[in-house]
C-alpha cells in the first residue's frame, strides 16, 4: 500500500524503481494507489498498461511452453487419441504456432487418413510458411495419395530452403521415381550422396533408378555400393538377382538371392525368385 507522506512524484518514482527491480506486482499496485487519487494521471495509467502488457506477454509464453511440452510429452509417449485432442485444443488457443496442427497431421496419417492430414499441413503451413517439418510431411502426404506433382513441388521447396540437406534430395528422388522420372531421380539421388556418401538407402534407390532409366550394370555398381556401406541389406541383394537374372547371367542371380534368402530366410518372394533362376539356369544348360 502507499505511504500516506508520498506525493504522487515520489509514488511514481518508487513504482519506476520497483518495475526496474522485476517487482512487477507491487509496482501495479502503486500506479493502481495512484490512479485511485489521481484518476487523471496519465503517466500512471500508462506505466501500469505497460506492466499489464508486459506480465501478460510472460504468462502467455509460460502457458504456450508448457502447453508444448505437454504436447511433445503425450505424442512422444504413444498417447495419440490424448495428444491429437490437446493439439486440437492448442490450434484454437495459439493459431500462430504450426506445431499442434503438424502433430495432428502426423498422427491423422499415421491412420491412414491422409486427405485430413494433409489439410493439417496446410494449416500448420498457413503459421509459418518456412515450417521445415510441415512441408516434408505435406510432401510424404501427397506421394501417399500419387498427387506427384505437389510431392515434387514441396520437395523442391524444402531444397531451396535447406539446400544442404542429403534427406531432402532422397525424398526429391522418391517422388520423382513415383512420378516415373527416373532420369531426374538419378539426378537427385546422386546430389544426395554427394552430400552424404554412406548414406545406403541413396545408393539402393540410385541403382532403382538406374535400372528404371535401362542402365542395368550402373545400377548393379550402385547397389553394390548400397551393400558395401550396409551388407544385411537384402533389397539390394534381391534387386541385383533380378538384374542378373533378367540378363540371362543366373548364375550370379542364384547367388545374389541366395545371399538375400541367408539374410531373410522367411521371405517367400526370395525363395521364389531363387528357384525360378535355378529351373532357368537348369533349362538353358540341359543339352538340346
Amino acid at each position: 500500500m502507499m505511504r500516506r507522506s508520498l506525493s504522487a512524484e515520489e509514488a511514481m518514482a518508487e513504482a519506476k524503481q520497483l518495475t526496474r527491480a522485476g517487482n512487477h506486482a507491487a509496482a501495479a499496485n502503486l500506479y493502481q494507489h495512484i490512479l485511485a487519487k489521481y484518476p487523471a494521471n496519465k503517466k500512471a495509467r500508462k506505466a501500469l498498461k505497460a506492466i499489464q502488457e508486459r506480465v501478460g506477454g510472460n504468462s502467455r509464453e509460460e502457458r504456450l511452453k508448457t502447453d508444448m511440452n505437454k504436447l511433445m510429452q503425450l505424442y512422444s509417449s504413444g498417447s495419440h487419441d490424448h495428444a491429437f485432442s490437446h493439439a486440437t485444443r492448442l490450434t484454437k488457443v495459439y493459431p500462430e504456432q504450426p506445431v499442434p496442427p503438424n502433430i495432428m497431421g502426423v498422427i491423422l496419417a499415421s491412420r491412414g487418413e491422409m486427405q485430413a492430414a494433409v489439410e493439417c499441413y496446410q494449416k500448420a503451413l498457413q503459421a509459418d510458411p518456412s515450417y521445415v517439418e510441415a512441408i516434408n510431411n505435406l510432401g510424404a502426404a501427397f506421394r501417399k495419395l500419387k498427387d506427384y506433382d505437389r510431392a515434387l513441388s514441396c520437395f523442391q521447396r524444402l531444397i531451396d530452403l535447406t539446400p544442404g540437406d542429403s534427406d531432402l534430395y532422397y525424398n526429391l528422388g522418391n517422388a520423382l521415381l513415383d512420378a516415373g522420372e527416373p532420369h531426374d531421380a538419378v539426378i537427385a539421388y546422386e546430389r544426395a550422396i554427394s552430400i552424404r556418401p554412406l548414406h545406403s538407402l541413396s545408393h539402393k534407390q540410385l541403382g532403382v533408378a538406374l535400372s528404371s532409366a535401362g542402365q542395368p550394370v550402373q545400377a548393379i555398381a550402385s547397389l553394390r555400393s548400397a551393400i558395401n556401406i550396409d551388407p544385411k541389406m537384402v533389397d539390394a541383394h534381391f534387386l541385383i538377382g533380378e538384374l542378373f537374372q533378367s540378363q540371362g547371367l543366373f548364375d550370379k542371380a542364384i547367388e545374389s538371392f541366395q545371399q538375400a534368402a541367408e539374410l531373410q530366410p522367411d521371405n517367400p518372394m526370395v525363395h521364389l525368385r531363387l528357384e525360378a533362376a535355378i529351373l532357368e539356369l537348369d533349362q538353358r544348360d540341359k543339352p538340346q
